[in-house]
């Protein structure tokens, strides 16, 4: 951490339980992928040093929600439930705490997480079950993500000279989060993309 930060580089470290969560946020890491089997000391130490978390429960809940035909036994099921429940005590003492969360999906690490289908659904999960607001959600998604490329300030904010990447959306999402996931248009760099080119996936849900 100390040569990556004296490089000016960010690091992130992979630590879902205790004892490394604890020890990343101790070293200094900028972020800490998962997190989501930490208990509430590690988070006491998370906050205390001021480092984010990217939980990625999108990838707990879809493997419930279609573990099954995928193979999942019962076992692997009931592992996964309890993942996720702490998952989401995860999120609420996050949020009790202070703690920045940015949202992140597991997109790709199996079949389960295809590319390109489940990425809004973070901010659902956010909202439903760890009681965020749904500003708070896409706040998340958006301007808090833009640290993880090292774009903060530029990404996440509509403002004159920022890069105008800009989703607009078919409803309102302060109204209910899961509007998030029905986008009318795509604006990269302040041009509309033409989706009807790309081969997009069709959304599960």
């Amino acid at each position: 951490v100390e040569e990556a930060h004296r490089r000016n580089a960010r690091i992130s470290i992979h630590s879902r339980g205790a004892g490394s969560t604890k020890a990343a946020a101790e070293a200094g890491v900028d972020w800490i992928m998962h997190a989501d089997l930490a208990t509430e000391g590690d988070l006491y130490a998370v906050a205390e040093a001021g480092v984010r978390i990217m939980l990625t429960t999108t990838f707990l809940f879809e493997a419930l929600e279609v573990g099954k035909e995928l193979g999942r036994s019962n076992e692997e099921l009931d592992v996964i439930r309890r993942n996720a429940d702490n998952a989401v005590t995860v999120l609420e003492t996050a949020r009790s705490l202070g703690v920045k969360v940015m949202c992140g999906t597991d997109t790709g690490n199996s079949p389960v997480m295809p590319y390109g289908v489940l990425h809004a659904h973070e901010a659902e999960i956010m909202v439903k079950f760890g009681r965020y607001t749904p500003m708070e959600a896409i706040t998340a998604y958006t301007k808090d993500n833009a640290y993880a490329v090292g774009l903060e300030g530029e990404l996440g904010v509509i403002e004159p000279g920022k890069l105008a990447d800009i989703l607009i959306l078919n409803a309102d999402p302060l109204e209910d989060i899961s509007h998030t996931q029905d986008i009318d248009l795509v604006i990269k760099g302040g041009k509309i993309v033409d989706r009807s080119a790309l081969d997009l996936p069709v959304n599960r849900r």
